[in-house]
């Protein structure tokens, strides 16, 4: 995409194809033996469900891209950067949104969000007859790619609100509209505590804030800091200190989320 971006120039394109020569042949030690080796092991015996539907999302758990706190599949299928990356993606798309590094990302995001939902689309039939993909056991492991997406499209978005490249109304529509959806799963979440269990089988989530983490309402607020970033971040003489008040509130924002014990020792 990189190539035909800039214009398709030969000495790019002989520099891609050397990486790729480069890698292969270091790879070469493992890729060899694992390719005669493959006809023997148990992964040839993997079918589209064990592919398609292992740890992949329910519909109604696409909300743990803006809820971390609520049980579901964190290591195998993740979902959540971090309610301000996701703000900051939004506004990305929103404002330079024509630009191919954005479209590139987005489309990045949205093929590893289908396929974390496993057999609900076609697409991982797609993926399941591709060559080497039906040798893959959990294709809900995409949703890795569908984070990093997030993380690049918010560094996009980042650029754009140092560059004062984003307009107030852009900003506000974005905030405003990601907000409401933020709060829309929570209620739904306070409304429906048969679907999520928020005791995670006794492997309790987020214990760096043990007192306050079962409290939706912090996450509520968190999508309010979030937005206020935004808002801010495009008003000039505040662009400062939104922009460093991203990285403060994105670690306590992920401390939260986190599924194992956080202590002072690691």
């Amino acid at each position: 995409v990189l190539w035909v971006a800039a214009g398709r120039p030969r000495d790019l394109l002989l520099q891609i194809a050397a990486a790729f020569a480069i890698g292969g042949a270091l790879a070469a030690i493992q890729v060899i033996p694992t390719i005669e080796a493959s006809a023997w092991v148990a992964r040839e015996q993997v079918g589209f469900s064990q592919f398609a539907d292992s740890f992949a999302k329910k519909p109604y758990e696409l909300m743990a891209g803006v809820i971390p706190q609520f049980c579901h599949e964190r290591r195998e299928s993740p979902m959540y950067a971090g309610i301000v990356t996701l703000w900051l993606a939004g506004i990305a798309i929103a404002a330079q949104g024509r630009q191919w590094r954005v479209r590139f990302w987005v489309v990045v995001a949205v093929v590893g969000l289908l396929l974390g939902l496993g057999s609900l689309t076609p697409l991982a039939r797609v993926a399941y007859e591709l060559p080497l993909y039906d040798r893959f056991r959990i294709v809900a492991r995409h949703l890795s790619l569908y984070v990093f997406a997030l993380v690049a499209l918010a560094a996009l978005g980042i650029g754009a609100l140092r560059q004062a490249r984003v307009a107030r109304r852009t900003a506000a529509l974005t905030a405003g509209s990601l907000t409401a959806a933020s709060f829309a799963a929570l209620y739904y979440i306070s409304q429906s505590p048969v679907l999520f269990d928020f005791a995670c089988d006794g492997h309790g989530f987020g214990r760096f804030f043990p007192t306050v983490l079962t409290d939706v309402r912090l996450q509520g607020g968190i999508a309010v800091a979030s937005t206020l970033v935004l808002l801010f971040g495009v008003v000039p003489k505040a662009a400062r200190v939104a922009l460093a008040a991203v990285p403060l509130l994105l670690a306590f924002d992920l401390l939260n989320a986190q599924s194992e014990p956080v202590d002072g020792s690691g």
